[in-house]
């Protein structure tokens, strides 16, 4: 598992209790702690385009670009799913 499929997985649990709790500030907490790990998977996919940048295999940079548009993209969903 990759520290990107590690904060999302964790980002996902607070917006799943976030769903489970009565109290608007408990919700809002656990809200908050997901936006937290998205925030360090978008730093993680920051990475993967940097380690693209700076390979000079070809077939390297190409799996790093694909890997760090596809944590963009699921970022941006868990995102749109907790608000």
């Amino acid at each position: 598992m990759t520290k990107q499929d590690e904060y999302r997985a964790k980002a996902e649990h607070c917006r799943e209790m976030a769903g489970k709790v009565i109290s608007p500030l408990e919700k809002e907490g656990w809200l908050q702690q997901a936006t937290n790990w998205l925030t360090l998977s978008a730093l993680s996919d920051r990475e993967c385009r940097m380690k693209a940048a700076e390979t000079n295999d070809p077939t390297h940079k190409k799996q790093m670009e694909v890997m760090a548009e596809l944590w963009e993209t699921l970022a941006s969903r868990l995102s749109k799913a907790i608000r």
